[in-house]
């Protein structure tokens, strides 16, 4: 598929780019020719003809990497998603690999922001209870209008066909992260999921909540199973099983296949293990 960009932030420890070479080496296994998109923080990746890799160079923002900087990494997803001329796009965190083609979940998107809902926390109630908050935590959140009935979604995979729908939702994720950490450091709980949940709650139309199988976390609470020689998952509370398309896992942190009995055990293992 000629018209199909996967795009990735890095930054920070070496064990990121370690994760980042993992994701792309799963990626070139289902689309040998795809393009790769890179935000880059360090300049530690170059463009690559023969690997179709482009970079766009992100050494210029400001971090203080004495502190808390892990938000910012996650706001620029949104800067190098703006970047892309492809068709159709799958925005990956760099400790992701791809299981399956996305045909389906092209097809399904009918040209929408599509996201999984979060496994864990799946609402904003959820997110107060169980996240990691602070007291202005709260204050933010009722700026950004998020009540408790809403959705929460899960940031680390989305795919986003190039329209100007979805660029509106982009860009108003990446301002309004810009707005609130104007000199400004690290509020615990403020970050890129909730504040893209605050602009999805505001273009509900132009957002398909898909399946959990788009961004599988591979822990036992969130179901596989191996039908045909693939790997099918979803949330929980999702009704039916869908062909993976991401599992997410930090391969450094701990081993996303340990809770499974074979064939998929090894299958997810040799997913990860390959760099």
């Amino acid at each position: 598929m000629n018209n199909l960009t996967f795009i990735y932030v890095v930054g920070g420890e070496d064990k990121h780019y370690t994760n980042l070479q993992r994701s792309i080496n799963s990626v070139k296994k289902i689309y040998p020719q795809s393009k790769i998109l890179v935000g880059d923080f360090d300049k530690k990746i170059k463009d690559s003809k023969k690997d179709n890799i482009s970079v766009v160079d992100l050494s210029h923002v400001k971090i203080d990497k004495k502190k808390t900087f892990k938000h910012i990494i996650w706001q620029y997803k949104f800067y190098v998603c703006l970047k892309t001329k492809s068709k159709y796009n799958l925005y990956l965190d760099t400790d992701t690999v791809l299981v399956n083609p996305i045909n389906e979940l092209i097809s399904e998107a009918k040209g929408r922001f599509t996201i999984a809902k979060h496994f864990w926390i799946p609402t904003i109630k959820d997110f107060k209870a169980k996240a990691e908050t602070c007291v202005e935590t709260s204050d933010y959140f009722d700026t950004l209008n998020l009540k408790d009935e809403m959705d929460f979604c899960a940031a680390g995979v989305f795919f986003f066909e190039n329209n100007e729908a979805n660029f509106k939702i982009i860009k108003s994720t990446f301002k309004i992260h810009e707005s609130i950490y104007e000199n400004k450091d690290y509020i615990l709980g403020v970050y890129d999921e909730p504040i893209l949940n605050s602009v999805l709650q505001k273009n509900k139309k132009q957002t398909l909540y898909y399946n959990g199988s788009l961004n599988h976390c591979s822990m036992k609470n969130m179901p596989i199973e191996f039908k045909n020689g693939k790997l099918y998952g979803k949330n929980e509370f999702d009704s039916d099983f869908k062909k993976i398309i991401c599992l997410h896992c930090d391969f450094f942190r701990r081993d996303p296949s340990s809770g499974y009995n074979e064939p998929v055990k090894s299958l997810i293992y040799n997913l990860f293990n390959t760099v």
